[in-house]
């Protein structure tokens, strides 16, 4: 997948749960609480997290996220203005991804990912190829010097991180976090810019999820999506400039074989709560999203999330 010019750059990994004594005490013990969280799930067999036990174990109450509007149903704020449909549709006719040299429609269309061929043994690797079909409408274009639409229209950019926390694969668990972007410094956001720093405004993240079990249909977790929520946001809090964040806003695509829903988290550090949305299943076993309308209509969704703006009062 040709994405460009990749930053270097990531946050620091989790940091331990222990009191830094010239830091806060009250925000070091809440780092504490939410790290516990975190290993609390390492020796976790189950793969999924029951709406019971999340209440009484983690102190969490999923509840549903809009998927047109990004709002969570019942309380809290929106982190993610979503790009329109409609703009997001004249974006790829103006950077015309599908005409990226050395690409393929089969870069971009689902109609290869067959239920029934030899990659339905492995729906993660199904899925990894199924964001990356997603990504290529958004990270390629028909001429390199104009860049694509995530350099050219969004502060999102990729950065390299590989921890632990993001990946587990044994007898019980097989996944792994395959992408994350952050929202880059306003000043540092030209397409050419091989290592920036993030946004001091926002300490949001977004990043790309693929498990082998089956994605959920209710407001229950799997371990992996509250691993992935927990170890994003408290590497947000390693960054000095985010220790005073008032919410840490990670929006995970959580995806398994041609299916994915968007798991997003508000991590308050200054409570140690965590606030919970879970949106509807997608489901790209329609078609392509050249000749099926609902394929079309749930990728151009997919993308406005990708592609929106983080928002949100998260920062004093």
């Amino acid at each position: 997948m040709s994405s460009g010019p990749i930053p270097n750059r990531g946050p620091p990994g989790p940091p331990r749960p222990q009191v830094d004594k010239q830091s806060n005490g009250k925000l070091d013990g809440n780092i504490t609480k939410v790290a516990t969280m975190l290993w609390r799930l390492q020796p976790m067999n189950a793969q999924r997290i029951s709406l019971q036990e999340l209440r009484d174990k983690f102190g969490i109450i999923p509840q549903l996220l809009d998927v047109q509007t990004g709002k969570p149903l019942t309380h809290g704020e929106t982190f993610i203005k979503l790009v329109s449909s409609d703009q997001m549709s004249a974006w790829m006719d103006h950077f015309q991804p599908r005409q990226e040299p050395d690409f393929e429609e089969s870069d971009f269309e689902f109609e290869d990912l067959n239920p029934r061929g030899p990659s339905s043994w492995d729906p993660a690797g199904e899925s990894i190829d199924m964001k990356n079909k997603i990504l290529n409408h958004v990270l390629c274009s028909k001429n390199w010097e104009m860049g694509n639409i995530v350099e050219s229209k969004t502060s999102w950019r990729s950065f390299l991180i590989k921890w632990d926390h993001l990946q587990r694969s044994d007898h019980h668990h097989n996944w792994e976090v395959s992408e994350i972007f952050l929202s880059v410094d306003p000043s540092q956001r030209d397409p050419m810019c091989l290592s920036c720093d993030p946004d001091p405004r926002f300490p949001h993240i977004q990043a790309w999820l693929h498990d082998a079990i089956p994605v959920g249909e209710d407001l229950s977790l799997t371990v992996a999506e509250l691993s992935t929520v927990l170890a994003l946001a408290l590497s947000v809090m390693g960054r000095p400039m985010y220790r005073r964040a008032l919410i840490v806003p990670i929006t995970v695509f959580s995806c398994s074989s041609r299916r994915l829903r968007i798991v997003q988290g508000g991590v308050d550090f200054q409570s140690g709560k965590v606030d919970i949305r879970i949106s509807p299943t997608a489901d790209f076993s329609a078609g392509g999203v050249r000749t099926d309308a609902q394929s079309r209509a749930i990728l151009l969704n997919v993308l406005g999330w990708f592609c929106g703006e983080p928002v949100g009062k998260v920062m004093p």
